[in-house]
């Protein structure tokens, strides 16, 4: 799901014209600079706990349902890195 794409609409003329330059200015693409902004905005509603409870729950329940799906392969991996001293 990380390669899901969607479509922005830039709420200002001033707003475009400011990622246009921060894109150039920074030397990277304008989806890239894009993307970079949405995780960092997606980070700091975390921080402030304006994300919906309900949506956080449900990554959890997500997180943990693929901990117990791959929990054996991690416990293989463990043994191993422990067998080579790591």
């Amino acid at each position: 799901m990380a390669d899901k794409r969607i479509t922005v609409t830039i709420p200002s003329a001033h707003h475009a014209y400011l990622l246009e330059w921060w894109s150039s200015v920074s030397g990277r693409p304008l989806s890239n600079l894009a993307s970079a902004l949405l995780e960092d905005g997606i980070k700091q509603a975390l921080r402030d706990g304006t994300v919906a409870r309900q949506a956080i729950e449900a990554v959890d329940r997500l997180i943990d349902a693929s901990m117990e799906l791959h929990a054996e392969d991690f416990q293989a991996q463990e043994e191993q890195a422990r067998e080579r001293g790591l």
